[in-house]
């Protein structure tokens, strides 16, 4: 799968209910613990380096694949690292149920900055940045404050 931001095209039960060897706790904030995904629901799937993975290898002798060791997970939201799901890892069966019904979608701002796992700092940094390249006047970023400060 590709990184971004996808939502459920249908309700998706938890693999693990079926079975019944495995009790899924609906008081959990854990997402992965939910008997039921509903329709709607939106996941992120990210995609970073495993520099680790790749020294090892490299240590090893082994030859690298081409574009280096990618792990690509899946959170639900904007989610925590904590609660993620490696999609060629464990959890491969909470995988299996939902891939099929994760449909892409548009890429908002919040949806963007969920992928990227752009913090405060990055945002600040950025917002630099900007105003250094010309890109944007501390007159339109004032205004902008403004405005989005009367909103709230």
């Amino acid at each position: 799968m590709k990184a971004g931001l996808y939502t459920l095209s249908a309700d998706v039960q938890h693999p693990n209910t079926k079975e019944g060897s495995f009790r899924v706790d609906r008081r959990s904030r854990d997402w992965r613990q939910a008997p039921l995904w509903s329709k709607g629901e939106q996941f992120v799937v990210r995609c970073r380096r495993d520099y680790l993975a790749e020294g090892i290898m490299r240590k090893a002798g082994v030859a690298l694949p081409e574009g280096g060791v990618v792990i690509t997970t899946l959170h639900r939201e904007a989610g925590l690292a904590a609660l993620e799901v490696t999609l060629d890892g464990a959890g491969t069966e909470l995988i299996a149920a939902l891939e099929p019904h994760l449909v892409a979608s548009e890429h908002a701002t919040r949806a963007f900055l969920a992928v990227e796992r752009i913090n405060d700092h990055t945002l600040r940094e950025l917002v630099c940045w900007l105003g250094e390249e010309g890109r944007l006047s501390l007159d339109d970023l004032i205004t902008a404050y403004n405005v989005y400060r009367a909103a709230e």
